[in-house]
């Protein structure tokens, strides 16, 4: 299949709450399709996360051997509201699923949930440890997902830039994980990096960009206006309607949620 050459491709990395699509890349998808530019949308949180809730066949522990043949039914309940009205079925399913991520993080050194990412020696406060994770993308739990999952897609997308959205601490390690091993694959994409949590940094009186060896440019706030600039384009309104239109459906979630910003 020839590459598709898309302008954009952007990413939602792991880890985060895998219950809904992101908004913030919605936006900038709407925003670069009504400008007449081509832009995907990757959500590899919950690519991600599914990847290694399934990646678990055995172990020595009688919990994690439990979650491995509930696994099905676990992940079903998570997504039917009539299970909702056992709270102690639910409870259990998400427990034992989070023992799953748990254990296919466990060879990497690394605490895994639904919500959280922990890895021992690796702190994302910390510029040092980003670079090392940045430097060693195969220590990291998703490498298998990014590799096996992610890079051909991004082969056949052919973007000219890629961007990856960071908005929350949990997300960080991840990300400049997927970083660097994105520098390897593909070194001649742009790379840029925006989010919450870049807002959060650059905002701060002390900052001084120490990844500008690895991104091409960290955009913080609105994303759409820069964005579009990169490609020639303006931003003719102050707000663009999410695009959910490859909305994925395999959130952990006993029902569609749309997130929506009431104010902008």
């Amino acid at each position: 299949m020839p590459p598709q050459n898309i302008d954009l491709l952007l990413i939602y990395p792991p880890v985060a709450k895998p219950a809904e699509p992101p908004a913030g890349v919605a936006q900038i998808k709407q925003a670069m399709q009504a400008n007449g530019r081509s832009c995907q949308v990757v959500d590899a949180n919950i690519e991600g996360q599914l990847f290694l809730i399934n990646s678990v066949v055995q172990s020595c522990s009688p919990r994690v051997k439990t979650a491995i043949r509930n696994r099905t039914q676990n992940l079903a309940n998570i997504r039917d509201i009539t299970a909702f009205k056992k709270f102690d079925h639910i409870k259990r399913s998400v427990l034992e699923t989070n023992r799953l991520l748990n254990a296919a993080g466990s060879p990497f050194r690394a605490s895994v949930t639904f919500t959280d990412f922990k890895q021992q020696g690796l702190t994302p406060v910390r510029s040092h440890d980003l670079l090392k994770a940045a430097a060693t993308p195969e220590k990291n739990p998703f490498y298998s997902y990014f590799m096996e999952k992610l890079a051909p897609r991004l082969e056949e997308a052919s973007p000219g830039v890629i961007g990856i959205s960071l908005v929350y601490l949990s997300q960080a390690l991840t990300t400049f994980a997927l970083i660097g091993l994105l520098k390897r694959l593909f070194p001649g994409v742009r790379l840029i990096l925006g989010g919450g949590l870049i807002t959060s940094w650059m905002s701060q009186p002390q900052w001084r960009n120490p990844f500008s060896g690895l991104v091409d440019a960290c955009i913080p706030g609105k994303g759409e206006e820069p964005i579009l600039k990169m490609f020639g384009k303006e931003a003719h309104r102050t707000f663009y309607r999410p695009s959910y239109d490859d909305n994925y459906n395999g959130y952990l979630s006993p029902g569609r949620i749309i997130p929506y910003p009431t104010s902008y």
